[in-house]
């Protein structure tokens, strides 16, 4: 993996020009003029830290505001939030599909812009009084249609940015230069780095803003603010932008393959590979193509139909000069996408499924690190705050510490870690090298699994000591827990993004964020599940409202140590697979 942060605009390239006079020639001052493109890359990166500010501060609100503003209990508030982010994380994966296929990436930002904002808007007007239920009541259909049509434009607003913004800065530089690639780097180290900042913006400032003022109008105008900046920005921008067409989507080009094998699935495989449609963009035969021998079924979509193989096998008979055959195979090829495919992208496809067989584990990883951070909340709340005579640590800000230790390790991963591997690497064979990466992936994402089950494990202990003391425990008590947590993603999360790059095929880049966010998207889904699963078996007799994840006479770490017994069986599954799954050739 690259990194992150080495690679960053140099200083004077952000500096105005300056009017000052010296003896030295001028041949010999650095140019201070911004360029176009620069300009263009620094307007995409403010306006996704500000819209990420906006959409990251509200939900860390979010919770409580339920809870305190709209009267949902507990159980309520917390499965509304997974519902809420495993639709917000699904969604990016269809945006990406409508923007490459149909809208183009600047048209998607356009659309999904303002409805961010709109949805800011929506959420703030919910927290006036007279727009929320009084305490202890139902909130009215309209007061409900009110908070749900800002969850629904938040997640149109995600479908869109989420996938685009990150492919759209990197539209804007020519990727056929070396100074194409720099910026390029210096694009996804900004980026990175501008997730980073408001992360630590939205999950401190905010909730402490809330916490002193005690007014949810002030908590949400704060996030609001952020994304009229934003728009603004955006559309400021309109002149300097690049905007690439729509070229095709990937994730469609796969569904193709399965629809078009299943249509040919009575046909038999041909034994010569020249009877199977390659794509002549790529300028080589099918026997040249590097196929392999596994999920052979698929193959099938590549299969000419009877009429074109017919006359391919004419025209070798009358010699090279007659060469309608290819034409017409791949004039059906276009008029019929859905029934004849190319043998590359049956190899497309293939390498997706290969790589979801090692996506599964990461879903029951993910739903642990749901479960800590949905409860951290209200275990937070309900613990001792003081950090002073006169201060609370706000309950909304308890997830700042996997952030801190996410971002210190990915640190110390890029500037100590990254660079020894190197070493290593220079050092070994071009025939080590190979295996040398493919451990380093599959066991980082196995330690990180590791550290996620032990943070469960953790935080079970800590809520059966909670439970059993009288008086309020201090909040911080938390804290082992979630820097584990950090910890776990800073290992597995780098490493699922490294395999996915490694695995997926450059035509399938753009599918290593879907993976990323599928995989948090079903973990959020999974969470909801289990936890009406647990509150459905585990009702007391003689009272119904009493369960294990009920505020009163809940036993939370009972359920923690149910899903660290998930996680184990997660990972032992994943050291099953990991040992016998092979890296595709040409991977690295």
């Amino acid at each position: 993996m690259s990194s992150f942060l080495q690679d960053q605009f140099q200083l004077p390239t952000l500096l105005p020009t300056p009017t000052f006079t010296c003896s030295f020639p001028a041949r010999h001052l650095p140019s201070l003029k911004l360029s176009k493109t620069t300009k263009a890359v620094a307007l995409i990166i403010t306006n996704e830290t500000l819209e990420k500010m906006c959409s990251i501060g509200a939900v860390s609100l979010l919770q409580p505001f339920l809870t305190e503003a709209f009267n949902f209990t507990p159980d309520q508030a917390r499965t509304t939030m997974f519902l809420y982010g495993g639709i917000t994380n699904l969604v990016p994966v269809l945006g990406a599909v409508v923007s490459d296929s149909y809208l183009g990436r600047f048209t998607t930002l356009s659309i999904s812009t303002p409805c961010s904002l709109l949805a800011a808007v929506l959420l703030m007007l919910t927290a006036f009084p007279g727009m929320h239920p009084r305490q202890e009541r139902k909130a009215e259909a309209w007061q409900m249609a009110l908070l749900y049509g800002s969850f629904f434009f938040f997640t149109l607003a995600a479908a869109g940015i989420r996938s685009c913004n990150l492919p759209f800065g990197i539209d804007q530089y020519d990727l056929t230069t070396e100074a194409g690639q720099r910026g390029k780097e210096r694009f996804v180290s900004w980026n990175y780095a501008s997730f980073t900042l408001s992360i630590t913006a939205s999950v401190i400032v905010i909730p402490i803003v809330q916490e002193i003022t005690k007014s949810w109008v002030v908590g949400f105008l704060i996030p609001t603010c952020f994304m009229m900046l934003s728009c603004l920005l955006f559309f400021a921008g309109l002149p300097l932008y690049l905007k690439s067409k729509p070229e095709g989507s990937p994730q469609v080009s796969v569904l193709r393959v399965f629809i078009a094998s299943f249509r040919n699935r009575n046909l038999p495989l041909p034994s010569d590979p020249n009877h199977l449609f390659t794509c002549p963009s790529h300028g080589q035969p099918a026997a040249t193509v590097c196929t392999t021998n596994h999920l052979r079924m698929l193959e099938k979509a590549a299969i000419l139909p009877a009429a074109i193989s017919s006359n391919a096998g004419e025209e070798e008979e009358e010699g090279p000069e007659i060469t309608t055959a290819r034409p017409s195979a791949v004039d059906y090829h276009r008029q019929y996408p859905w029934r004849l495919c190319s043998i590359e992208q049956v190899e497309d496809a293939k390498s997706v499924v290969k790589v979801m067989l090692m996506w599964a584990p990461a879903i029951i990883y993910q739903m642990g690190a749901s479960e800590l951070q949905g409860h951290g909340y209200s275990q937070a709340a309900a613990m001792d705050r003081k950090m002073g005579p006169n201060l609370k640590f706000p309950a909304a800000s308890i997830g700042i510490f996997s952030a801190v230790a996410l971002t210190t390790w990915v640190t110390v991963y890029d500037n100590v870690i990254v660079p020894l591997a190197r070493k290593r690497r220079n050092s070994s064979s071009s025939g080590d090298h190979n295996r040398l990466l493919e451990l380093s992936i599959l066991q980082r994402m196995g330690i990180g699994m590791c550290i996620s089950t032990l943070a469960v494990v953790v935080a079970g202990i800590v809520e059966g000591q909670r439970r059993r003391h009288v008086e309020p425990t201090s909040v911080f008590w938390l804290v082992p827990q979630l820097v584990l947590l950090g910890v776990a993603e800073g290992f597995n999360g780098v490493a699922q993004i490294e395999f996915y790059h490694a695995e997926l095929p450059a035509t399938m880049a753009s599918l290593t964020g879907g993976f990323f966010a599928l995989g948090y998207s079903f973990a959020s889904f999974a969470a909801a599940l289990l936890e009406s699963i647990v509150r459905a078996t585990t009702r007391s007799p003689d009272n119904k409202k009493i369960h294990w994840l009920s505020d009163n006479g809940g036993k939370l770490d009972h359920h923690y140590f149910v899903v660290a017994g998930l996680a184990t069986l997660n990972l032992a599954w994943f050291l099953f697979m990991a040992k016998r799954y092979k890296l595709r050739p040409g991977a690295n």
